[in-house]
């Protein structure tokens, strides 16, 4: 038989790809009744909200209540991509009279996308040079060397590196360091318990250290001040300057108790701290790195330039683009092109630029003053440091009991308890900062894509760090409020309006 007649018979065999991708080979997402049952429910949702009778709080209040939350069940139940959620929310609700293209394209204008973009490209040179590496080494080589000392050090360390660094890259870099130096002290994965506390505390650390300062975790730290501010339509906002000096001197008093907590509720003995650290292990890799080169220079130059022209009142997304350019431009840069869109999870960047448009129904519709009025006789007995208490624990908890749901926290806690706290005379910028700062403690229920980043390694589990997590998410609700409202006489912020 001859080859072309092969190649037909094998045409003729070749099953033709339905129109339907049911199995998901092209999207890859194939149909499950997840699907099915999220379309319906928030169908059915948002016609039940269109009946209720809601007038008298303003226009389209009933058909927004009940699009707002078919909005988030499809986040709870996430049948596809948060990316896709994001692009249909300006779409839908236009479509349904909440907003217009223009007020979506201001939306869009206002938001931190390039702030967002720009700051991870700054972040990056640390990962394409060996900054980040040495200055963990050189910093655990000097005060790493008692047990005890090291966790509590570790821990700052990634805490604040992770506060001018991509949080991913902080855990990624430190959990490295980490697992080489503990199998050179002789620990074993999995029976470790020593090894179990460090490898828990470095995610822990490095999105704890992203919530000192808004380019820490610009994703979250600039999507959550941009809810803030849509939610009081515009009136108020956090500085960069406000949050480093309230935000920035809280995580820094909560480092040690958390380490410390750590320690006490996963149950470290004495006997069970390793006996010495070994230098071998970070003089070998310091010596590998050999001198401190151009490019580690221009990046140090660059992240401190950046910030200091932030602090004193420099515009947070030009001066970020600035330096994003610089360092990417030939001879002078510290990251490659080509890198940029490979290293930068692009779908976070994307879904900012969209998703803050479902604050507009807080503020174009009559279901911001709905929620506030519902809201307010529940909270209207707590002073403005108890509403900021339970609005961080609240906060906190859904970012961990809606895994991988931490655009919902930001959404449904941050959107309404701003309402709430403008109504009952309380300033956002102060009081709704340690909300948004713990909206990204996840680190409780450790089943969070960023959690899993350095569980490979083999050290922990996720019921290891239950007891210690809740506890640390509990203590930092009331230290991390106490410390913003101590802090905010220095940043020159009111507590009440």
């Amino acid at each position: 038989m001859s080859n072309k007649l092969k190649n037909d018979n094998l045409d003729q065999n070749k099953i033709r790809e339905p129109f339907f991708d049911i199995n998901g080979q092209i999207t890859q997402v194939p149909y499950s009744k997840k699907i099915l049952i999220a379309i319906f429910t928030a169908g059915i949702t948002l016609l039940l909200g269109s009946k209720l009778p809601l007038q008298t709080f303003g226009n389209n209040t009933g058909l927004a209540l009940g699009f707002f939350i078919a909005t988030i069940l499809i986040l709870i139940i996430s049948p596809w991509s948060i990316v896709i959620t994001a692009m249909l929310i300006p779409l839908i609700g236009m479509r349904l009279g909440f907003w217009t293209w223009p007020d979506v394209q201001m939306k869009i204008g206002t938001s931190a996308f390039l702030q967002l973009f720009a700051m991870m490209v700054v972040g990056l040179g640390a990962e394409t040079t060996s900054i980040g590496r040495r200055i963990a080494l050189v910093l655990l080589k000097t005060f790493g060397q008692k047990p005890t000392r090291m966790l509590i050090v570790i821990f700052s360390i990634t805490a604040i590196l992770s506060a001018l660094i991509s949080n991913n890259a902080v855990l990624i870099m430190m959990s490295g360091i980490m697992n080489g130096l503990l199998l050179t002290m002789g620990e074993v994965p999995g029976k470790s318990k020593y090894g179990r506390i460090v490898m828990t505390l470095i995610p822990a650390a490095a999105y704890i250290g992203g919530a000192a300062l808004i380019n820490g975790a610009p994703a979250g730290n600039a999507f959550g001040i941009n809810l803030m501010s849509t939610a009081s339509g515009g009136a108020y906002t956090i500085t960069y300057a406000q949050w480093a000096i309230m935000g920035g001197v809280a995580i820094l008093l909560t480092l040690i108790p958390v380490t410390l907590i750590h320690i006490l509720f996963m149950g470290l003995k004495k006997s069970e701290f390793p006996k010495s650290v070994s230098n071998d292990y970070i003089d070998d890799s310091l010596k590998k790195l050999g001198p401190i080169g151009g490019s580690e220079i221009k990046w140090i130059f660059y992240m401190i330039s950046m910030i200091l022209l932030l602090v004193f009142g420099g515009n947070s997304t030009t001066v970020p683009l600035l330096f994003a350019a610089l360092s990417l431009l030939p001879v002078i840069g510290t990251v490659p092109v080509n890198d940029v869109f490979n290293r930068i999870p692009m779908f976070l960047v994307f879904t900012i630029m969209f998703l803050p448009t479902l604050g507009l129904l807080f503020t174009n519709t009559g279901l911001g003053n709905m929620l506030a009025l519902v809201l307010e006789p529940v909270l209207s007995g707590l002073n403005p440091y108890m509403f900021s208490v339970v609005a961080c624990f609240i906060a906190a908890m859904t970012s961990n009991v809606f895994v991988n749901g931490q655009m919902l926290s930001y959404t449904v806690i941050i959107t309404i308890a701003t309402q709430v706290c403008i109504s009952m005379g309380y300033n956002p910028t102060v009081v709704m900062l340690p909300t948004i700062m713990m909206a990204a403690f996840f680190f409780w229920i450790r089943l969070n894509a960023e959690m899993l980043l350095n569980k490979h390694y083999g050290w922990w589990e996720t019921k290891d760090n239950l007891s210690a997590g809740f506890v640390s998410i509990f203590f930092m609700a009331f230290a991390i409020p106490a410390v913003c409202f101590l802090m905010a006489p220095v940043a020159n912020v009111a507590i009440y309006l």
